[in-house]
């Protein structure tokens, strides 16, 4: 049975993008002693916190905050696709002569 929580699925998807290969991985990454309050999250016992949401943005500071507490938007904040999606000129560059 499929996780029925969005608040977990959005955690899950940021840790998939950076490549964390477990709950308590990323947990530590975070800052977080002890992945607790991460399991709690994917049992659809608590919600992500504000307190949550500032330490994985302040770790990510490419993460969308609104994103990340409400699913409102991209994941990715739209700097991050501008600067990621801005093609460079090799001729420009000074690579190609």
């Amino acid at each position: 049975m499929k996780n029925s929580n969005p608040g977990w699925d959005r955690i899950d998807e940021i840790m998939w993008y950076h490549r964390f290969r477990n709950v308590t991985e990323f947990s530590r990454h975070i800052g977080l002693k002890r992945p607790d309050k991460l399991y709690q999250i994917k049992r659809c016992r608590n919600n992500i916190s504000f307190a949550l949401a500032d330490m994985i943005c302040e770790k990510f500071p490419q993460i969308s905050k609104g994103w990340l507490l409400c699913g409102e938007g991209e994941m990715l904040k739209k700097e991050v696709f501008e600067t990621a999606v801005e093609p460079i000129s090799l001729w420009q560059s000074g690579t190609v002569r």
